[in-house]
């Protein structure tokens, strides 16, 4: 069982991987936290806020998911998988 645990959380840590890979080929620029310190400056609110902030977004997302039980574009398993990220990216900009 814990074989199977293991393999299971590597399968989805590789795949938020790829997913955070895919987005900030998308969205950022040389800086992976531009987006972040971008929305820092026009908002005024500390970075370390802007990140809280989409975490936050993230977590009501997926309580209304979890009480719906469907979504109509992204996932419960993609939502879950942006909150990994947002959370690795928070922690990464926090050790610069």
């Amino acid at each position: 069982m814990k074989e199977k645990f293991f393999k299971d959380i590597k399968a989805f840590f590789d795949d938020a991987y790829k997913t955070i890979e895919r987005k900030n080929a998308d969205y950022a620029n040389d800086n992976p936290f531009s987006n972040f310190e971008g929305i820092s400056h026009i908002s005024g609110i500390p970075t370390d806020f802007v990140f809280l902030q989409f975490i936050i977004v993230k977590v009501l997302r997926l309580a209304e998911l979890a009480k719906k039980g469907e979504a109509k574009n992204e996932s419960l398993d993609d939502s879950l998988k942006d909150l990994v990220n947002y959370s690795a990216l928070w922690k990464i900009f926090r050790d610069k």
